[in-house]
């Protein structure tokens, strides 16, 4: 019997290149991006765009505070 090695595949879904870590979107809310594997830059990308209201529901997110300079 021949042992074949297999790797898993670890690509970000939406630059679709490979990395050795990936993080998870999931954001409890029907949005396109949501529910899948993303390298940090996309993940970064895509955090922003989501509303304020949901940005809050991500442990260790903290509000920014407008500054009245």
């Amino acid at each position: 019997m021949v042992k074949v090695k297999r790797k898993l595949s670890m690509n970000c879904s939406s630059c679709l290149k490979d990395f050795l870590k990936l993080y998870y979107l999931n954001s409890d809310h029907s949005i396109h991006f949501d529910n899948h594997f993303y390298c940090k830059n996309c993940f970064r990308r895509l955090f922003r765009q989501l509303p304020e209201k949901v940005k809050l529901t991500f442990h260790g997110y903290k509000r920014k505070e407008a500054s009245n300079v």
